[in-house]
């Protein structure tokens, strides 16, 4: 007697394969049509509307909003969700990431929003919340902090408590 194994309809995975494709195409073409204006410098025309927002979450269908900050060196800061980095990035250090980066983001949020912050922080993130708060630059202004994967060395730690984070991780 012959086994008979119940299986998706052969209509159902064509409609997948038909939806992905689809899908891919419209992101080739989005692509393409970012190339293309690079290409004939009606992406620097743009000006002002070229940005993570206008080229990537926009299309999506979300909304999102940008804000420029400038720090005390003169740098550009695009803030998005979180603000990213500088752009060239041997161009910097830690410290200085801390000195106007950090400390110039915070305060643009501060200054618009009127409240205390919650700061998350990953990685180079933690080593710069750490830094900035044993300076005291900003803490006035954040509720809250939450690091990620932090970058520090505890390993001189006097307090018993952190002695103790020490040996345990």
């Amino acid at each position: 007697m012959a086994t008979v194994i119940n299986s998706v309809p052969s209509k159902t995975y064509t409609i997948f394969i038909v939806t992905i494709t689809f899908i891919n195409l419209i992101m080739i073409s989005r692509v393409v049509r970012t190339l293309h204006s690079i290409k004939d410098g009606s992406f620097l025309v743009l000006g002002d509307q070229v940005g993570i927002c206008s080229l990537l979450i926009r299309p999506e269908g979300y909304t999102c909003k940008e804000h420029e900050v400038t720090t005390k060196d003169g740098y550009i800061l695009s803030m998005q969700w979180i603000p990213t980095a500088r752009g060239a990035y041997w161009e910097w250090s830690w410290d200085e990431l801390v000195a106007f980066d950090l400390s110039s983001s915070i305060q643009y949020v501060h200054d618009q929003t009127g409240q205390k912050l919650h700061y998350v922080g990953h990685s180079l993130g933690t080593l710069m919340a750490f830094s900035s708060f044993s300076q005291d630059q900003t803490l006035n202004m954040l509720r809250s902090a939450v690091l990620l994967s932090p970058i520090a060395y505890l390993g001189q730690a006097s307090s018993k408590l952190a002695r103790a984070g020490v040996v345990a991780f």
